[in-house]
């Protein structure tokens, strides 16, 4: 039999016919760049292994035969679709990659190559397109170095400058967007570096994965001379090809490797950019979300948003002209929610202080900023001041529509409890759904209005404390008079679980059941041997229960109310916890020093004063809002588990929670019925690849192409990682990274807990919590609120913290200041 996969050098057919990355990677051997040896297996091959896949080790074998290779040997086994790398659609990241695979392993690799061909071709993903498929095998080099170049700005249309993304080792890690990167602009045949001197992290490859770190100025000095040879080609290779260029480059023994070499993916000239982050949405949507769940997401955006706008006083032809940017407030991509900074901006834009406040939403939200084009049509003179006066009326009478909403919810909730749903078949249970839709849209405007006026008092606030004298003694005045704002249903719903906590923890007999006894019997035993304890943990559920400990708004999550037994689970790891510690926590009173500092000055005293207690409100309604949002998105997942149910009973669908991989407009499409399974299984095919995936926290889409961006870094040279501090406090302890798999632990007693976000229904940890870090959020996450009122030292906004710490460092953290000192070693 032949030798099925072939040497770069004796590739006989078209090489336009190979794919995209074996297209580029021809072209710069052509064109005499250093290129890692690399083999071809071509499409044809490929169909004869998917034939039979036995053909896939018996091909392997005569490769390594022939060539003589040691089976420790590395490769890397990367696709080449006639889909990728195109100047239009890049594919990005959903054909897989795999590197370091040796000689015992290259079958197998392959193997799993082809899958995610196979999965892709199922995806309705850019164009419908036949796709032709190819599989590289490329020698592996250890590099000390990699990074990707961009022969023009991806992101700014008028910016011409080259773009160069460098991390120390692997860039694995640098394109899906696990770690950042030392970024530098190159203008005029010179380079400014952004931040040089912090530290940056990467991967080496041995015998196995290595971490890695550098400082931002010694990567550049080690490279300095290297940096003009790579701009040069690139420059070369952009002027061969006749257009902006994305080039993936490693750099090994002082030498420049070439690795891949593709278009830029995008038409600036014609195509909307869009940029979409996860920083702050991740705290409410964590990880893979589920179709139902993400399109019903945009439907209430849209929704809520819309109605907002109808309100202000938005004419119907310019309601209509934004229906794209309502529509995509929110997005997902690989499976999980993001949030379209791009449409926020832009729909901020319109409004009164529209230009300032949409170019601090980002930073407001958490994440970096984003630069954004600024949208056509803005509102005539008469327009715009009609909008104000309804902004400013609508803040007058916000009492009344808080009042309306809520009035709105608990009826609905009331009704909903009395109506019987195993009754109802699955038109009658749509029919259910629409009005309740129809009628809690109508009344969405509170919660919405009150985020937007929110978001416009805090800022306003931390101007007005910038520019005073305030702010030069009292650094974190802002943050410290956010303390004790009452009244917060989140810590009404911690406070109430740490007192069955603490009846728990001293009453031994309760204690011994619990830890010795599986859950159903544990609940079954309470009622009857402690009804009062029972009576405390159902009166509990019945007040909270639509809190749980993860995504509590996602449709596929069971509530505590759905499965009372989650909450005995729960206990079962409190049982042996401690109550929580408190560090040396910073208090002062907000009103003394205001008076003090504006002694002569009754009406600016007046003024700051007014505008604290006002501001206050608005966080504090923020906050309980959520939960309302909580209870009714519970209220809707019923409705939506009650289909499901009605669907997996007339055989419509294969098992129980399959109707979660369908789409809002699918779900109440009654016509689509029989296509449920094939949908189904297709989007479930789809899911299996994004189990796999690394997701960045931000991405640019382009048209239909996608590519990770690289945002801010959070740690410096001196060991010290700074964030914003939140709830002032000096604390210092071993750390405890939290994931959504470690909070079913109970050790997290006067330990430092980190992790890239804190659900609102993780309570044990809060609880137990010495001091809180999250790599995501901002001063008004549901983190930084709870944290703040109980008295939690806590820092957010921590990039990358995660990748930086392990279980038992020692680290000491500043709650005021947001400084994290990974270097303590104990005074």
């Amino acid at each position: 039999m032949m030798n099925e996969i072939i040497h770069s050098d004796q590739v006989s057919i078209n090489k336009q016919n190979c794919g995209g990355k074996a297209e580029g990677l021809f072209f710069l051997k052509d064109h005499h760049f250093q290129v890692p040896d690399f083999f071809l297996i071509t499409s044809e091959t490929i169909s004869q292994f998917i034939n039979n896949l036995q053909l896939i080790q018996v091909s392997v074998d005569q490769f390594y035969e022939s060539n003589h290779f040691s089976i420790d040997k590395l490769w890397a086994v990367r696709s080449s679709g006639n889909v990728e790398d195109g100047k239009v659609f890049s594919y990005a990241g959903l054909f897989q990659t795999i590197t370091n695979t040796n000689g015992r392993e290259l079958a197998s690799s392959i193997k799993k190559v082809i899958d995610s061909y196979l999965a892709v071709k199922n995806l309705n993903y850019g164009e419908k397109k036949e796709i032709a498929f190819s599989i590289i095998i490329q020698e592996m080099i250890n590099p000390d170095y990699s990074g990707v170049i961009f022969t023009k700005n991806p992101l700014v249309k008028q910016d011409n400058s080259i773009i160069i993304n460098i991390i120390p080792g692997l860039g694995e890690n640098l394109v899906s967007g696990k770690e950042e990167a030392l970024t530098g602009t190159c203008r005029h045949r010179k380079i400014n570096w952004s931040k040089p001197e912090l530290t940056y992290s990467g991967e080496i490859y041995s015998v196995k994965l290595t971490a890695v770190s550098k400082v931002g100025n010694e990567i550049i000095k080690e490279n300095n001379a290297l940096f003009k040879k790579l701009i040069n080609g690139a420059k070369k290779l952009s002027k061969l090809k006749g257009y902006p260029l994305d080039i993936e480059f490693a750099i090994a023994n002082n030498q420049i490797y070439w690795l891949q070499v593709r278009p830029i993916t995008n038409n600036l000239n014609n195509k909307r950019i869009w940029i979409y982050d996860n920083s702050n949405i991740g705290e409410n949507y964590p990880g893979l979300t589920l179709p139902l769940s993400i399109s019903f997401v945009k439907q209430t955006y849209l929704l809520a948003y819309k109605a907002m706008a109808r309100y202000l006083g938005m004419s119907k032809l310019s309601l209509s002209n934004k229906e794209q940017l309502f529509a995509n407030m929110v997005g997902d991509i690989k499976g999980a929610l993001y949030y379209n900074i791009t449409a926020w901006q832009q729909l901020l834009y319109q409004l009164p202080f529209g230009k300032k406040t949409s170019g601090h939403i980002a930073k407001i939200l958490g994440m970096d900023d984003a630069e954004f084009e600024i949208p056509e049509g803005k509102p005539s003179s008469i327009a715009y001041f009609k909008l104000l006066v309804k902004i400013f009326w609508a803040f007058i009478t916000m009492g009344s529509h808080r009042k309306r909403y809520m009035e709105s919810c608990e009826s609905a909730l009331d009704d909903f409890s009395k109506v019987n749903l195993q009754s109802k078949n699955h038109v009658e249970l749509i029919v259910m759904y629409k009005k309740l839709e129809s009628s809690l849209s109508a009344n969405w405007l509170a919660p919405v209005l009150n985020g937007f006026y929110a978001m416009i008092l805090f800022a306003l606030l931390k101007k007005f404390i910038l520019k005073s004298n305030i702010h030069d003694k009292y650094p974190n005045f802002v943050n410290d008079i956010l303390y004790s704002q009452g009244d917060i249903i989140s810590v009404q719903i911690v406070r109430e679980f740490q007192k069955i906590t603490v009846e728990l923890q001293q009453n031994q007999e309760i204690k011994n059941l619990i830890l010795k006894n599986e859950a159903a019997e544990i609940y079954a035993r309470l009622e009857i041997e402690f009804p009062s304890f029972y009576s405390i943990i159902n009166n509990y559920i019945i007040r909270f229960g639509e809190r749980c400990e993860e995504g509590e708004l996602k449709m596929e999550i069971v509530n505590y109310k759905e499965d009372p037994l989650r909450f005995i689970k729960l206990l079962k790891t409190m049982a042996n916890a401690s109550n929580q510690s408190s560090g040396s926590q910073i208090m002062i009173d907000y009103k003394a020093v205001i008076n003090q500092q504006y002694q002569y000055h009754p009406f600016k005293r007046f003024l700051l004063l007014k505008l604290i207690k006002v501001t206050l409100n608005r966080i504090r309604d923020r906050e309980n809002f959520r939960f309302t949002r909580t209870r009714i998105f519970a209220m809707i997942r019923i409705i939506f588990r009650s289909i499901d149910e009605v669907l997996l009973k007339n055989y419509q669908i294969a098992i129980k929670g399959d109707s979660l991989y369908l789409n809002l407009d699918e779900i109440l499409d009654t016509k689509l019925v029989p296509e449920y399974q094939a949908i189904i299984e297709t989007r479930k095919n789809e899911y299996k690849g994004f189990e796999l995936e690394l997701r960045a926290n931000r991405y640019q889409l382009t048209g239909d192409s996608l590519i990770p961006v690289q945002t801010g870094f959070s740690k410096s040279n001196n060991g010290t990682i700074k964030g914003i501090g939140c709830c002032s406090g000096t604390v210092a302890n071993k750390v405890k990274i939290i994931t959504p798999e470690s909070i079913a632990q109970n050790d997290f007693a006067d330990c430092i807990l980190v992790a890239k976000y804190f659900e609102p229904g993780w309570i044990n940890l809060f609880s137990q919590a010495l001091g809180v870090i999250s790599e995501k959020g901002n001063l008004l996450s549901h983190t930084a609120i709870l944290c703040r009122e109980m008295g939690i030292p806590s820092i957010v906004g921590a990039k990358g913290i995660t990748s930086m710490l392990k279980n038992g460092d020692f680290i000491r953290m500043n709650g005021a200041t947001g400084e994290i000192n990974t270097e303590y070693h104990g005074e």
